[in-house]
């Protein structure tokens, strides 16, 4: 294979495991809510996931990429 084809390939499923993330964290909340009815409808769940769900990759992106700098950064 080629080089560039890997890369391309590797980068593909790195997003698609993200999105499978925030698919089952939105899974995650709406079916709580589905079994506890803690938000008052399902809209405000919906919400509820979808921010949880883009703030934990962007956790986990921001970490990711501090390690990187962090170490890069390290004196010899």
């Amino acid at each position: 294979m080629q080089p560039d084809l890997e890369r391309r390939q590797f980068a593909l499923l790195a997003e698609l495991m993200w999105f499978l993330l925030q698919a089952l964290i939105f899974f995650a909340v709406m079916a709580s809510n589905i079994a506890w009815h803690w938000a008052p409808n399902l809209y405000v769940a919906a919400l509820i996931g979808v921010g949880l769900a883009i703030g934990a990759t962007q956790i986990v992106t921001g970490i990711q990429f501090l390690s990187a700098v962090l170490r890069r950064n390290r004196r010899p």
